[in-house]
């Protein structure tokens, strides 16, 4: 058996967002981030089964991040902390459930029970799933095949208080399977499984995508070539990693959506940035500084009340960042703003040349606000700054010209 050579999370990540930029013929940037406090608590508490989003949003706003974003996880089964201690025995467990250890091809190889629709499963009460007999199937081969309820109902079961003199489960959802009793371990199995299940969905839909990419009239030699790179990495990582080399740490789930069409979320744009930095710093003598997606935001919300800028302690770090280009120890700022919820735009301030190109796939003009806000904080750092027509200010003639290069140069 040929030993494929171990990829870097980076390398992985860059290959596959090069193959997301080439499946969007015309949607130029996708940008953002550096992935931020609320992000990575959110999800730490999510992996905690905490629910409690106001724990959270407390949090942040201790950190001055009052406007806070949320990342959320769909079908996360938030119940599995309060469920009784029912261990999955061991000898059971490595043959029901997906290893860790398994690479994304294998993982997607890998049998899971089917999950029965909500309006399927509500026809009986929740009493009827408890039995205080002993279970009629034990093999791990049997309970595979059953498949399980929704995540509503199993919800309710690992929190009835019938569930702690039960000694089995019955599976009142399968028509099939309604005369049979499973051990009440077997609620933890399907907790786990309605986690697992929308991970192995989206790489399917991701190896679907790769697979009619591959059938196009026109895919080139080097978009086969780059979907080769892929798959010989999805062989090599596991399904259940953790990404590494990046300034926040989050599932190799992620990935999945750059090999898709499917809209960018805050986690890719911040590992894109986080790239393009790495690619700043890998060539060297580049005083370019990369911000991130709050930073735009953060900069209207002053700018419409100045007297904070220089005596609130919120604003120290942005203060911070128009000193260092104003003194020289960066000449270029690259920024991504956030248009209407669902566009980016990319924003590149040039110090040297007295500049800001404003780089908008679709063509449009830079906002008011958006151009309102940039305009004051140059000013305030002592900057002079062109506006209206003249050929100091390019509105919309570069689409992101500098980011988009930064990645094709790596592909």
């Amino acid at each position: 058996m040929t030993c494929l050579p171990k990829f870097s999370f980076r390398y992985i990540v860059q290959v596959a967002v090069t193959l997301h930029f080439f499946s969007r013929t015309g949607n130029v940037i996708y940008l953002i981030p550096l992935a931020t406090f609320e992000t990575v608590l959110w999800r730490s508490l999510r992996q905690l089964h905490c629910s409690h989003e106001n724990v959270a949003v407390f949090l942040c706003k201790q950190m001055n991040h009052d406007r806070v974003r949320w990342t959320k996880f769909s079908n996360w089964p938030t119940g599995m902390a309060e469920l009784p201690n029912l261990a999955i025995p061991l000898d059971l467990r490595e043959q029901l459930l997906s290893p860790e250890q398994l690479s994304i091809l294998t993982f997607l190889q890998y049998p899971l029970p089917s999950i029965v629709h909500a309006a399927d499963a509500t026809n009986c009460g929740i009493e009827s799933y408890f039995s205080p007999l002993l279970p009629t199937v034990v093999t791990a081969e049997r309970i595979r095949t059953i498949p399980i309820p929704p995540f509503t109902i199993v919800e309710q079961l690992g929190k009835h208080p019938e569930l702690t003199s039960a000694k089995s489960v019955v599976c009142a959802h399968a028509p099939g399977s309604n005369n049979e009793r499973i051990p009440t371990w077997c609620l933890k199995f399907w907790l786990k499984v309605l986690h697992i299940k929308p991970i192995k969905q989206e790489w399917l839909a991701a190896e679907e995508s790769l697979q009619k990419m591959r059938q196009r009239r026109d895919c080139t030699d080097e978009t086969l070539a780059l979907i080769s790179q892929i798959y010989n990495m999805l062989s090599c990582i596991s399904w259940s990693e953790d990404l590494k080399g990046f300034s926040a740490r989050i599932s190799t789930r992620f990935l999945a959506t750059y090999l898709t069409v499917d809209w960018l979320n805050d986690e890719h744009e911040s590992q894109m940035l986080d790239l393009l930095r790495h690619e700043i710093h890998y060539r060297g003598n580049m005083k370019i500084d990369v911000g991130d997606i709050f930073f735009i935001s953060r900069l209207k919300e002053v700018s419409k009340r100045p007297a904070d800028y220089g005596s609130s302690s919120c604003y120290i770090w942005l203060r911070r960042k128009g000193e260092e280009l104003n003194d020289g120890t960066f000449n270029k700022f690259v920024v991504i703003s956030n248009i209407r919820q669902n566009h980016w735009v990319a924003i590149v301030v040039d110090f040297e040349c007295f500049q800001i190109h404003y780089g908008d796939s679709l063509g449009m003009v830079i906002d008011e606000e958006l151009e309102d806000a940039l305009t004051w904080w140059i000013y305030i750092q002592k900057m002079e700054m062109l506006t209206g027509n003249s050929p100091g200010h390019n509105k919309g003639g570069r689409r992101g010209i500098l980011v988009c290069q930064t990645f094709s140069s790596d592909a």
